[in-house]
């Protein structure tokens, strides 16, 4: 089972690899963004590894139009006149900010970081290098947690995640966030922490939804 499951792990990120290798040459986006996009606004939200191959990448500048309460949705000022999709993912200037669930003709909604039950995030660390983990909710602080390693992991408090890749969506090295605690046993043999986000939802303002489509699914 171990082995069947780091080798699932590693074909994914032999895949996402292969993507990026492909974006030069492809157009990713079902619709071109109707604005010029300065990525080195993006700058904190990439990885190092995956920078250049990020900032490439085609983005549609959108403004923050309400925000709920507990943040967990947003409306934004783009829609389908603009060429935004439903389940395109939103990143802030410090990373990964949600995913549109919903769609008007001149706005959306989005799901933030803060609930990432729907958004089948899966996550990986450059330092120590592991992957493979997801984001839920604490159903007891209703706070983040980070789980699904395995029991070995070397993963510390204060280690940066970011996406893994292989989705049809979202490529490697998209900042998420840090485990803000030690991995701690869950009770199934898969160790746990508690996780912030590397976006200040409640600040955010400026938001860039990233036109990406998997070329290996078209």
């Amino acid at each position: 089972m171990i082995r069947k499951r780091i080798y699932t792990r590693w074909m994914r990120r032999v895949a996402s690899l292969l993507v990026l290798a492909m974006l030069a040459g492809l157009s990713i986006g079902a619709a071109a963004p109707s604005e010029a996009v300065d990525t080195s606004m993006l700058k904190n939200a990439f990885s190092e590894q995956r920078f250049s191959e990020l900032s490439a990448l085609d983005y549609l500048p959108a403004k923050v139009s309400f925000r709920a309460d507990d943040g967990m949705l947003m409306s934004l000022d783009k829609g389908e006149a603009d060429g935004v999709q439903p389940e395109m993912f939103a990143l802030a200037a410090d990373g990964l900010l949600g995913q549109v669930i919903e769609v008007r003709e001149a706005s959306c909604t989005i799901q933030t970081i803060l609930d990432p039950r729907n958004m089948m995030l899966s996550l990986m660390c450059y330092n120590p290098q592991e992957w493979g983990g997801q984001l839920g909710v604490d159903p007891a602080s209703g706070g983040l947690l980070f789980n699904g390693m395995m029991p070995d992991s070397r993963l510390k408090r204060g280690d940066m995640l970011y996406t893994e890749g292989g989705t049809t969506l979202l490529p490697e090295g998209i900042r998420v966030g840090q485990l803000a605690s030690d991995l701690q046993p869950d009770g199934r043999d898969f160790p746990c922490a508690s996780f912030t986000p590397s976006v200040d939802v409640a600040a955010v303002e400026d938001v860039y939804l990233l036109a990406y489509v998997d070329p290996l699914t078209r």
